[in-house]
């Protein structure tokens, strides 16, 4: 699998140093935070408050601002559906937490038939 950069703006970051005593995901997500192998961004929200017309949190609204700053990415994620469906309006190139996830499920399936192993049971 290629090499990729995962960046998140610093309300995502809060976020999960917040979280991370209750889920053991953001204990993950913060220690690879600390290992610079999640980049943390400055977003300045702009001041025309377009996405203040959606009940969006700011860590949503961050990620939105950050993937439109940054120009030319992948594809921007979030567990967020209404965030989703925001980006989806603003033809943003986005997919679900979930999606990503039984992607990558996919890929490393694929690879572990080319090499014979078994990464996942049914």
């Amino acid at each position: 699998m290629g090499v990729c950069e995962i960046f998140i703006p610093d309300a995502v970051s809060v976020e999960v140093s917040a979280a991370k005593g209750n889920y053991p995901d953001a204990a993950i997500a913060e220690r690879m935070i600390k290992q610079d192998k999640i980049k943390v961004r400055q977003v300045t929200l702009p001041t025309d408050g377009v996405l203040d017309h959606y009940k969006l949190g700011t860590g949503e609204k961050e990620a939105i601002v950050l993937g439109v700053e940054m120009g030319e990415v992948d594809f921007i994620t979030s567990d967020d559906r209404l965030a989703y469906i925001v980006m989806r309006r603003m033809r943003l190139k986005s997919m679900l937490l979930l999606d990503l996830l039984l992607e990558l499920r996919g890929l490393l399936s694929l690879r572990a038939k080319r090499s014979n192993l078994n990464l996942f049971r049914v």
